[in-house]
C-alpha cells in the first residue's frame, strides 16, 4: 500500500464510529458491533428478538390502536366513512408504519377503479372507488426515477417506483421460488403511492430505521441474556468428585457397577449411589447474577427510543407502570402525532384521496386525536368524584333569571334544594343530561346562569326646599323632604350581571368535557346494585 493510500485509509477510519487511536483501534470490532446494518438485519432483529419486535410496535399501537377521527362538511365526512366501510384504512396504515420502522422508507400502494395500469398516472374522477392498500418496505421496493425539474413541487422526490412483492422476507417463504418472485414485478406512478419515512433529516425520502440507534445495544442484551443462560446451565450443577481409596483395587465388573450407579444419579433415576471405598463430593454451583448488566443496557434503550422501561417491558396496563412513567410516555404519543402521524402520514394520505377523487376537497377539516394519557379503571372512578364534587360546588352559584329576580326584589337568595352530587340526578348531578337542564335562554337552548352580585343603588341626595323667612325675621325649620327611589327593575336576560353558558362549558370548567365520567350514562338502581354508593352518599 502506497503512502498515500495509507493516509487515505488512516483520513476514512477517523469517520468511522467506534475508531480511535488514529485508526488503531476499532472500538466495534473489539465489541462484536456491527457498523453500518442493513434493512436485512433490522428484518432479522424483529423476527427473532422479543425486545426489537416492542420497540417496533409499541409507538405504532399507541399511535393508531385508537385512531382519530376526521371531521369536515358533511359531504366530506359521508366520503370518508364510505372509505372507512370498504377498505381497512387503519390496519393498512399500522402496517405501514411498522414497516417504516424496520427500514430507511415504506410506500402503500393504493390501488383505485378504472385504472388499467399502476404504472399510468392517477386522473381525478368524482365519485372514483379506493379498492385496496398494500403496504410495501424497503426491501421490495426499488426507487427508478426521481424527480430533477427544480421548480416541480415534487423537486428530489421519487416519481416511478419498482415493486417486487415477496422479496420482503425471501426466506420465509420456501415454497416460492426466485422466479416467481421475480416474475411478479411491477412499476408503480408516484400518484398511486404514499411514500412515508421516519427520522429524515436532509432528505426527506429517506430516513432511518428505529432499531438503528439501538442495534448494537440489542446484540449485547442478547449476549447478557443468552451468555447468562449458558454460564447457568454450567455452573447450576458442577458434577461430582469420585475419590475412590488408594488401597482399594477395582476389579473391571466393580468399575463397571460404580459407573453405572453415578449414571443412574446423574440421570436422576435413583437418588441413592452404592459405594464402598469411595468419597463423593459435589463440585457445588455458582449461580450469575445478570440483573445488573441486563438494567443497564435496558436504560440505554429506553433512553435512546424514548419509551420508559416500565412500558418497553410491558408493565403499561398494571400498576406497576408509575403515573410518572405513562406520562411521560404520553409526551413521547403527542410528540409523534405532531411530528409524524398527522404530518407526515395521515394528511398526505387524504390528499392522495382528494387527487384521486375519492374525497371530495373539505371546507374545513378537523383531526382529533384522543388523549395519549390512558387512565385505568381506578383512575376514572376517582377523576370522576372530582368532576362530582366541583359540580356541585358549582350548582351553588347557579341560579335561574326567575331566583335573580325574586334576590333582586326581596335582597334574599330563594332556598333551593340541591341534588346529591355524587350519582344523583335533577338539572346539576353528575348523571345531568342535556334533557335535565334547566331551559333560561330566549333561543331555547339549555343554558345555566353564573349569578354575580347586583349592582347597589345609592340613595338619592335629599333636597331641601327653599326656605322662607318666617315673621320676625326669623327662618322657620322645615322638614326635610326625601323624594323616594325607584325600585330597580327586575334583573332580564339582556343585563351583563348575568353569564350565560351552555353545558358543554359548565362540562369544561368541571373538567367532563376532556375525561366524561364513567358513570355518565349507568343507571343508578345499577350502581346499587353493584355494592356502589348510592345517590344519597357523596363521593370521597
Amino acid at each position: 500500500m502506497s503512502t498515500t493510500q495509507g493516509f487515505l485509509a488512516r483520513l476514512r477510519g477517523l469517520f468511522q464510529a467506534g475508531v480511535q487511536f488514529g485508526g488503531k483501534r476499532d472500538l466495534y470490532a473489539v465489541y462484536g458491533w456491527m457498523n453500518n446494518p442493513q434493512h436485512r438485519d433490522f428484518l432479522a432483529k424483529y423476527q427473532h428478538q422479543g425486545m426489537a419486535r416492542r420497540i417496533i410496535d409499541q409507538p405504532v399501537k399507541a399511535l393508531w390502536a385508537d385512531p382519530p377521527k376526521l371531521e369536515g362538511d358533511d359531504v366530506f365526512n359521508a366520503a370518508w366513512q364510505d372509505v372507512l366501510a370498504k377498505v381497512e384504512v387503519w390496519h393498512a396504515l399500522i402496517r405501514l408504519d411498522k414497516l417504516a420502522g424496520l427500514g430507511k422508507f415504506a410506500i402503500m400502494v393504493c390501488g383505485f377503479d378504472g385504472q388499467n395500469s399502476l404504472s399510468s398516472p392517477v386522473t381525478q374522477k368524482v365519485g372514483r372507488q379506493l379498492l385496496y392498500l398494500q403496504p410495501y418496505g424497503e426491501g421490495s421496493v426499488d426507487i427508478l426515477k426521481y424527480d430533477e425539474d427544480n421548480t416541480s413541487p415534487r423537486f428530489g422526490r421519487p416519481l416511478v417506483y419498482k415493486v417486487s412483492p415477496g422479496s420482503f422476507e425471501p426466506e420465509r417463504r420456501p415454497y416460492a421460488s426466485q422466479g416467481a418472485r421475480l416474475g411478479t414485478q411491477f412499476d408503480v406512478h408516484h400518484s398511486h403511492v404514499l411514500h412515508i419515512a421516519e427520522g429524515a433529516l436532509e432528505n426527506t425520502v429517506i430516513g432511518s430505521s428505529r432499531l438503528e440507534p439501538v442495534f448494537n445495544e440489542l446484540d449485547d442484551l442478547m449476549k447478557i441474556t443468552g451468555g447468562s443462560a449458558e454460564t447457568f446451565w454450567l455452573t447450576a450443577n458442577r458434577g461430582l468428585h469420585i475419590n475412590i481409596d488408594k488401597d482399594l483395587e477395582l476389579d473391571e465388573d466393580s468399575k463397571l457397577d460404580l459407573a453405572d450407579e453415578i449414571e443412574d444419579y446423574q440421570h436422576q433415576i435413583r437418588r441413592v449411589i452404592r459405594t464402598r471405598g469411595v468419597e463423593i463430593d459435589s463440585l457445588g454451583s455458582d449461580v450469575p447474577d445478570p440483573s445488573g448488566n441486563f438494567d443497564c443496557i435496558l436504560s440505554l434503550i429506553s433512553a435512546t427510543t424514548g419509551i420508559p422501561k416500565r412500558v418497553l417491558m410491558g408493565a403499561e396496563a398494571g400498576q406497576l407502570a408509575s403515573q410518572q412513567d405513562r406520562a411521560n410516555w404520553a409526551i413521547q404519543v403527542e410528540e409523534r402525532i405532531a411530528e409524524y402521524g398527522e404530518p407526515i402520514v395521515l394528511l398526505p394520505f387524504i390528499r392522495l384521496m382528494v387527487m384521486a377523487g375519492v374525497l371530495p376537497p373539505p371546507t374545513k377539516l378537523n383531526i382529533k386525536w384522543p388523549d395519549a394519557f390512558k387512565m385505568n379503571p381506578l383512575e376514572r372512578g376517582q377523576t370522576s368524584a372530582q368532576m362530582a364534587r366541583s359540580a356541585a360546588n358549582l350548582s351553588k352559584s347557579l341560579m335561574t333569571i326567575e331566583e335573580l329576580n325574586q334576590l333582586m326584589k326581596t335582597g334574599e337568595r330563594p332556598v333551593q334544594k340541591m341534588p346529591a352530587p355524587a350519582f344523583g340526578g335533577g338539572p346539576f348531578g353528575a348523571n345531568a343530561s342535556q334533557a335535565q337542564l334547566p331551559d333560561t335562554s330566549p333561543s331555547g337552548a339549555h343554558r345555566l346562569t353564573i349569578f354575580q352580585p347586583p349592582l347597589q343603588h345609592a340613595e338619592a341626595p335629599a333636597k331641601t326646599p327653599a326656605k322662607t323667612p318666617a315673621k320676625g325675621g326669623v327662618p322657620a325649620k322645615e322638614p326635610t323632604v326625601v323624594e323616594p327611589i325607584e325600585e330597580p327593575p327586575l334583573i332580564d336576560e339582556e343585563r351583563p350581571l348575568v353569564i350565560f353558558l351552555t353545558e358543554e362549558e359548565c362540562r369544561e370548567i368541571i373538567g367532563f368535557g376532556k375525561h366524561p365520567p364513567i358513570f355518565d350514562e349507568t343507571d343508578d338502581t345499577a350502581n346499587r346494585g353493584k355494592g356502589e354508593a348510592s345517590s344519597d352518599t357523596p363521593p370521597g
